[in-house]
C-alpha cells in the first residue's frame, strides 16, 4: 500500500539540478501542450559565520511560451469558453496575463478575426486602468473564419514584472461581436539589441 501511495504522489520526472552558469535546453514538454509552463527555482545558502548558523535564500520564476493562446490567458473577461476556444469579445472584453516579465518585450503580435468591425486593443499595466503600454489598431477580415495578425509595440520599454491587460475597444457603436482573438505573441525589443 505504501508503494501505492508513494506513487500517486510523484508527477512527472524528477527534479535534476542544473548548473549555475550556461544554457539549459528546454525540452521536457509536450509540443502539443500549449499551456505548460517551466518553472526554474534557485535556491543559495550560505556556510554561516562564527556562530551563526547558514542562511538560505530561494528564487523562483515561471516562463510560459512567448506566444499564448487566448484561451489559456489567466483570466478572461467578456469572452464566453467553448472547449478550447473563446467566443467573440464585445467592446471593453479584456484578457489577463499575470506576472509577465517584460524586461526585453518590444510588442505584441495579435492573430485573431472581425467580420465587420474594426478597433483597438489598448495594452495596459497592473490594473485595467493602470498606464497605456500599446495601443494597436485592428481591421475587419471580412468573415469570422479569415484570421490576420497585427503588430502593436510597446511605447516605451518596460521594466519588471507586471499584470498586463488586453483590452479589446470599439466605443462607437454597434460594439458588440468585436473581435475574435486567437493568440498573443510576445516579440523581444530590437532597441535593447543595440
Amino acid at each position: 500500500i505504501v508503494k501505492y501511495i508513494l506513487s500517486i504522489t510523484q508527477t512527472g520526472k524528477p527534479k535534476l539540478p542544473v548548473p549555475a552558469k550556461g544554457t539549459m535546453a528546454l525540452k521536457e514538454h509536450k509540443t502539443e501542450e500549449l499551456r505548460g509552463v517551466y518553472t526554474l527555482t534557485a535556491t543559495y545558502t550560505d556556510g554561516g559565520a562564527d556562530g551563526a548558523g547558514a542562511l538560505s535564500s530561494t528564487s523562483m520564476i515561471n516562463l510560459r511560451p512567448a506566444k499564448v493562446r487566448a484561451v489559456y490567458t489567466d483570466q478572461q473577461s467578456g469572452f464566453a469558453r467553448f472547449g478550447n476556444n473563446l467566443a467573440n469579445g464585445d467592446h471593453k472584453s479584456f484578457l489577463l496575463l499575470k506576472n509577465i516579465d517584460l524586461n526585453h518585450i518590444g510588442g505584441f503580435v495579435f492573430e485573431y478575426s472581425s467580420k465587420d468591425k474594426s478597433g483597438e486593443v489598448e495594452v495596459r499595466r497592473d490594473s485595467q486602468a493602470g498606464p497605456v503600454i500599446s495601443l494597436t489598431n485592428y481591421g475587419a477580415t471580412g468573415a469570422w473564419d479569415s484570421v490576420a495578425t497585427v503588430r502593436g509595440t510597446v511605447k516605451e520599454p518596460v521594466e519588471g514584472t507586471h499584470d498586463l491587460y488586453f483590452i479589446f475597444k470599439k466605443p462607437q457603436k454597434p460594439n458588440e461581436d468585436i473581435i475574435n482573438i486567437k493568440s498573443i505573441m510576445f516579440e523581444p525589443d530590437e532597441r535593447k539589441r543595440q
